[in-house]
């Protein structure tokens, strides 16, 4: 099974210098919870999706939450896609 939302949610959590336990915090889950989107045995509540693209800086330009952005795509290319977003956000230096 393709996990590329738990991946993108593992990647950015790293990135963000992030522990699974600092995230649950943030998100009000537990630590397995974070842990389970990660490993795909679950996902995220829709609930919780903008509150997670927040806490990651995982936020489309246009204003849809990060994980499905263009509906015509499935959550997980669009994920990949803020992925590169993300990681390319991270390597340009801020001006």
């Amino acid at each position: 099974m393709d996990n590329a939302l738990g991946d993108a949610i593992r990647n950015a959590r790293v990135a963000a210098s992030m522990t699974q336990a600092a995230l649950a915090k943030e998100l009000g889950v537990s630590r397995q919870t974070v842990s389970g989107w990660e490993a795909g045995r679950y996902r995220p509540q829709r609930r919780l999706l903008d509150k997670l693209g927040d806490v990651l800086g995982l936020r489309s330009e246009t204003g849809f939450p990060w994980y499905w952005p263009d509906r015509r795509k499935t959550p997980e290319e669009n994920c990949r896609e803020q992925l590169r977003a993300f990681k390319a956000r991270q390597a340009t230096p801020p001006v």
